[in-house]
C-alpha cells in the first residue's frame, strides 16, 4: 500500500531550501572567526594604494581587513568611510581589501574607481578561508600585537568595527 502525498507537502522542503538560499547574508549564521586568536600571516600581490601586501609588514599598527568583491554594494559604501578613517588615523592604522576575484576583472574595476584602500589579491582564496571571509564584506580588526580583536560580516556592521579599531588606537 502506497501513500500518496498532496503535492503541496511535497514541495514543502524545497520551499524551504530556497527561502534559506533567498535570504540577506546578514539573516544567515555565519561562522564568526574567533576573537583574540592571532591573525593567520599572509603576503598576498597589491594591486592598488601604498601599503604592503603582507600582514606582518603591518605589525605595530590596527590593521582592518576588507573582504569584498567588485559586485558588492556594502563594499562599495563601506570603502569611502574606512578609507577616511586610516586617513585620520594614517600613523596607527591600515587598512587592506582583500578580493579573491579574478586579477584582470578587479584590475578593470580600480582603473575606474579610486577605492582609497590598499587592495591585495588573493587569487586562491587562501586568505579569505583562513578569516572564514565567506560573505562580502567580511571586516576584521587586528590589534598591533597581531590579536584578532573583530570580526563581523555586512556593511551594517561598518560602525561596530570602526569603533572597536578606534578603541584600539585611542589612548
Amino acid at each position: 500500500m502506497s501513500v500518496v502525498m498532496p503535492s503541496r507537502v511535497r514541495f514543502l522542503p524545497v520551499l524551504a531550501m530556497v527561502a534559506a538560499l533567498l535570504l540577506p547574508v546578514e539573516a544567515r549564521p555565519a561562522a564568526a572567526q574567533k576573537v583574540d586568536k592571532s591573525a593567520a600571516p599572509f603576503t598576498l600581490e597589491v594591486l592598488q594604494g601604498a601599503a604592503s601586501g603582507s600582514l606582518d609588514a603591518s605589525r605595530g599598527k590596527v590593521v582592518i581587513l576588507e573582504f569584498w568583491a567588485t559586485y558588492c554594494g556594502w563594499c562599495k559604501a563601506t570603502h569611502p568611510k574606512l578609507a577616511a578613517f586610516a586617513e585620520a588615523n594614517a600613523d596607527k592604522v591600515v587598512v587592506l581589501g582583500i578580493s579573491a576575484q579574478k586579477k584582470s576583472r578587479l584590475k578593470r574595476y580600480l582603473k575606474r574607481h579610486d577605492t582609497g584602500l590598499t587592495i591585495l589579491h588573493d587569487p586562491k582564496a587562501r586568505t579569505s578561508r583562513a578569516y572564514r571571509a565567506n560573505a562580502t564584506p567580511t571586516l576584521v580588526v587586528i590589534d598591533a600585537e597581531g590579536k584578532i580583536r573583530a570580526w563581523a560580516q555586512g556593511g551594517n556592521k561598518l560602525k561596530s568595527i570602526l569603533r572597536a579599531a578606534k578603541s584600539l588606537v585611542e589612548p
